[in-house]
């Protein structure tokens, strides 16, 4: 993703929780968790 806080924010705004970006290795990473109970994880490149 290209520009990860922005999809952070919409995703809050379409109702979707998130703990919000963390530093991980030389990326932006973002963790949530699906309806299924299944974790999803973002992950952007800091240039």
């Amino acid at each position: 993703m290209s520009d990860l806080p922005a999809q952070a924010q919409r995703l809050l705004q379409l109702g979707i929780e998130h703990q919000g970006l963390q530093p991980g290795g030389g990326a932006q990473i973002l963790q949530l968790v699906d309806p299924d109970g299944n974790r999803v994880v973002l992950s952007s490149v800091v240039a």
